[in-house]
């Protein structure tokens, strides 16, 4: 008979710490956001902090990939029947299949052109358009600008 040994509640995929309800990943992941939190006195500290942090979810990285690379592997060694259900027969190019159109026509560097975007005017507010209006009252050009006078 097999032991039942509780999942994480937090991950919901590593087995939980003896006495604790989340799994050891997932309380260091915790206990290093918090440290990360704190004000720190000493910023060379928190540098080399940051960078140790780093470099382990950078190993963790590596060994999640190793484990997808060994269960892989595991399935191709099982025979021809786990080969026929795969779905490809040839590991996966990273490069796009290549088609026969002509290649785009770019120009050469230096010579593309450099286009800014529309300038888009601002939307006048009532407040602006009374400061406008104000101004022109003042030099004299209101009742020009607009024929009718002011409403």
């Amino acid at each position: 008979m097999r032991s039942f040994q509780p999942v994480c509640n937090k991950c919901r995929s590593g087995k939980q710490a003896e006495g604790a309800n989340w799994c050891l990943g997932c309380s260091a992941l915790e206990v290093s956001s918090t440290l990360l939190r704190r004000r720190w006195n000493n910023p060379g500290l928190r540098a080399i902090a940051e960078e140790t942090l780093l470099s382990t979810a950078k190993l963790c990285r590596a060994f999640s990939n190793l484990d997808s690379n060994l269960l892989t592997a595991a399935a191709v060694d099982k025979g021809p029947l786990a080969a026929a259900k795969s779905r490809t027969d040839r590991p996966r190019s990273r490069t796009p299949l290549r088609d026969d159109r002509p290649p785009l026509r770019r120009q050469p560097p230096g010579e593309e052109r450099r286009r800014s975007p529309p300038m888009r005017r601002k939307r006048a507010t009532w407040r602006s358009r009374k400061k406008r209006r104000h101004q022109l009252f003042q030099k004299g050009e209101w009742n020009q600008r607009s024929p009718g006078g002011p409403r």
